[in-house]
């Protein structure tokens, strides 16, 4: 629709396995970015629900911008309302996708981004998916910075509830 039309943006999609339809996708420029390719890496269901639950998997888009590889994954953590566990087991396949990408390429420029449900220090962000506060914390090839801890900390959010301020929307990015 306009006026992103007439910005000449386009998007990278695969449909997933959600019955209620909710799927990642990208937008994105390609002026800037030019897109190799695409998949859908599944979150893989355990314990507590119904294995037949399916729901959003982890987007995963590699390019090339700006003359380097850079791999984008766009994802949609399960609900609060569905409870921590998913959140964590959706942080830990999610940080299992990221050491998979590092391992194919040391060098790759990575961004993770979505709806964590959750907040920049919640275990789920600080613990399984290992996502640092500070970029001077990164110290080895695989470490993850999370630049939007302190956007939170200094009273900033994306959605208010019961008066506090929460900050799910976030963009995690490589120590490369």
């Amino acid at each position: 629709t306009e006026p992103l039309k007439s910005r000449g943006f386009r998007y990278e999609h695969i449909e997933g396995p959600d019955v209620r339809g909710i799927d990642c996708a990208l937008l994105y420029d390609p002026k800037v970015f030019e897109v190799r390719n695409t998949r859908l890496v599944p979150y893989v269901q355990e314990l507590e629900k119904d294995s037949n639950y399916f729901t959003r998997g982890f987007f995963v888009v590699s390019g090339t911008m700006a003359h380097e590889h850079v791999t984008i994954v766009v994802n949609h953590l399960p609900s609060r309302y569905s409870g921590e566990f998913y959140r964590k087991l959706g942080a830990k396949q999610l940080r299992a996708v990221v050491d998979s990408l590092i391992d194919d390429d040391p060098n790759v420029k990575l961004i993770v981004m979505g709806d964590m449900n959750d907040d920049p220090m919640d275990e789920s962000m600080s613990i399984d998916l290992a996502a640092r506060r500070y970029p001077w914390e990164l110290k080895e090839r695989r470490d993850l910075w999370n630049p939007f801890w302190n956007t939170l900390v200094d009273g900033h959010g994306t959605l208010e509830y019961m008066g506090r301020w929460n900050l799910f929307d976030q963009i995690i990015l490589s120590k490369s």
